[in-house]
């Protein structure tokens, strides 16, 4: 559910992708008995964290070595027995996340005693503790911007989930779709770079709906194309325009939990490079068979119009969030456009954004932000309150550059397309 490359944009070995015209506490766990380790890969970073003053968690990053040279095992990610954080308080973060406070849950110590003179049984105490992690602790990532090989990415901008657990990743600057496990092994590809049923000219959205099916906006050829989970062709709807069902930049797509398939389009053709086109950014709706419903929006910054609108997610309340990046906000709607609530203004703080382009909602009406120019991703209820948000400019773990893309599955895990970085990234968010 997100966008496509940036202007400007290149691959690795810095040749010129083609551009897609838009305005603009893990901490080191202590294990005691009955807590179990987080299943991940050994090489997995440990994450030692303090809780300021002020209530944010403040972290830095520990290798496995860490937990082993301190006498530790290395038990999966962030969990280390015994803990090796030891000094972290006095440490400087080289990472920040700003969450609610971890649930803690602990069971009271019980000692029985049962005296029969001359003999005595105590039961020895047991105490049992749970500390969940806080949202945006990573766990793992994938992608190489090596070219066009199996898992290999350039310029990924879209990233949705289904129920069985498979990632579809939106490979913009490959002209394809990949479908991952949820551990990131490459399970299939679909598409080349071309016209006809099945090719792309740079996909940048993706969804699914309950059945299983894939929906990919696929923006440079002015259409929404419907596949099945393996890459089957099923249909396709769209052509350049600013009338009902066509589109000048299709690069948002969503599904509802009724069937219906939400497109942003971004108003303004990929191929328009001085901007001398029509204008018309707005969400245009559609049955699951490409049948237009109705459409709303218009440029401008008032509520319900759109700079460029190009995130858009549904939730199950039939609520509808669009990223428009170019009024640097979130906006909400009921599912027949009606404009409901606003928030967000240009900067840096928390609830603030800088041409924020992703959006997705979880079980919970939780709404994620790919706040793509902060280089993080933001957390809210679905009345817009800010909750949390983790990430800052890089390339290492937990890293973003211009993340465009995110998404969250059943587990509470979150996908984010790290498109600058040509990878998908997975964290917890419990």
């Amino acid at each position: 559910m997100s966008r496509g490359p940036l202007p400007g944009a290149k691959t690795a070995t810095g040749a010129s992708i083609v551009r897609v015209a838009f305005d603009g506490f893990l901490a080191c766990t202590l294990l005691l008995a009955g807590a179990g380790p987080v299943s991940a890969a050994r090489h997995d970073p440990i994450q030692c964290c303090r809780t300021a003053a002020s209530g944010a968690t403040k972290c830095r990053v520990k290798s496995p070595l860490a937990c082993r040279t301190n006498g530790g095992i290395d038990m999966g990610p962030g969990t280390c027995d015994p803990d090796p954080c030891g000094s972290v308080a006095a440490a400087s973060p080289t990472s920040t996340t700003t969450t609610e406070a971890p649930t803690t849950t602990s069971a009271v110590p019980t000692s029985t005693t049962t005296t029969d003179a001359p003999t005595t049984t105590t039961q020895a105490s047991s105490t049992t503790s749970t500390t969940l992690p806080p949202c945006g602790t990573f766990l793992l990532k994938w992608g190489t911007p090596t070219g066009s090989g199996n898992g290999e990415l350039i310029q990924p901008s879209g990233v949705a989930t289904d129920g069985s657990g498979n990632v579809y990743v939106a490979d913009t600057g490959d002209h394809r779709i990949q479908r991952f496990d949820a551990s990131g092994v490459f399970l299939a590809t679909w598409g080349s770079h071309g016209t006809g049923n099945g090719q792309f000219d740079s996909p940048t959205g993706v969804a699914t709906d309950g059945s299983g099916n894939v929906y990919v906006a696929d923006t440079r050829n002015h259409r929404i194309q419907k596949f099945d989970a393996s890459g089957a062709f099923l249909a396709t709807w769209g052509s350049p325009g600013t009338g009902n069902g066509q589109f000048l930049s299709a690069v948002g797509v969503a599904t509802d939990g009724s069937g219906n398939v939400y497109v942003a389009d971004s108003g303004r053709d990929p191929d328009d490079r001085y901007g001398e086109g029509p204008r018309r950014p707005r969400i245009q709706k559609f049955d699951a068979n490409g049948t237009f419903l109705t459409a709303w929006g218009s440029l401008g910054s008032g509520d319900g119009q759109f700079a460029s609108p190009s995130g858009v997610a549904a939730d199950g309340s039939g609520h509808v969030y669009v990223a428009d990046p170019g009024n640097h906000r979130m906006q909400k709607f009921d599912a027949s456009g009606t404009f409901l609530a606003t928030w967000g203004s240009y900067g840096s703080g928390d609830g603030q954004f800088e041409y924020p382009y992703g959006v997705a909602t979880d079980g919970s009406g939780n709404v994620y932000v790919a706040d793509t120019g902060n280089h993080r991703i933001q957390k809210f209820d679905a009345s817009g309150t800010f909750l949390a948000t983790w990430g800052s400019e890089g390339s290492g773990d937990g890293q973003f550059e211009r993340p465009t893309g995110v998404t969250i599955d059943g587990g509470r895990n979150v996908y984010v397309a790290d498109t600058g970085n040509h990878r998908i990234q997975k964290f917890a968010c419990p």
